[in-house]
């Protein structure tokens, strides 16, 4: 069953994610062995000897992993991220399902594509509307806008999940990932 998915609830929910590790090819996933066996027979030209030592390592703290796109695809396909956070140290199940929410399985550039194909709205960096939960692209990779100037974004083995200033990055467009519900969170006060 879809739920609704709200920009403002992505953005909060990957700032939760930085210091999580990029695994290639994966998707907001418990990083076990099983995993690894299976993405290092997938990809083995990403899933090196030298890089071995510090997965086993994500493996034995119990980190949850993504790639770029896997990050908002996992948020998708959990229902917004439902037992993501509480996995994370203590190995508790994901659970998901591809393809759920109107979530597509594609790269960071068929994300991008398909959004524009679906008529979201995207266009320049420069002219970024403040909005917490725009996707960010460029060839080969996505992000997310937090607001404030901010991006968090899964960079790569070195890095992982990190949140950096999006002046300091060269994400070329925004856009809206059209599985997404595009509102300004607002604070209700009790009557």
């Amino acid at each position: 069953m879809a739920v609704e998915l709200l920009s403002w609830q992505l953005a909060e929910f990957v700032q939760h994610l930085v210091g999580q590790p990029y695994w290639y090819g994966t998707h907001l996933q418990n990083c076990t062995t099983s995993l690894l066996d299976s993405k290092s027979s997938q990809y083995p030209d990403w899933y090196t000897e030298n890089k071995m030592p510090k997965l086993k390592q994500n493996i034995e703290d119990k980190l949850v992993c993504a790639d770029c796109v896997g990050m908002v695809k996992g948020w998708a396909w959990t229902n917004g991220g439902v037992g993501v956070l509480e996995a994370i140290g203590t190995g508790e199940p994901i659970h998901q399902k591809s393809g759920s929410n109107n979530c597509p399985d594609l790269s960071a550039n068929g994300m991008f594509e398909y959004a524009k194909e679906q008529g979201a709205q995207w266009g320049a960096v420069a002219t970024i509307p403040e909005m917490p939960g725009l996707g960010l692209w460029l060839e080969g990779h996505c992000g997310v806008y937090i607001g404030n100037g901010e991006v968090v974004d899964f960079r790569g083995f070195a890095l992982g999940c990190a949140k950096t200033k999006l002046a300091n990055r060269n994400f070329v467009y925004w856009y809206q990932f059209p599985f997404v519900k595009y509102v300004n969170k607002t604070k209700f006060l009790p009557l």
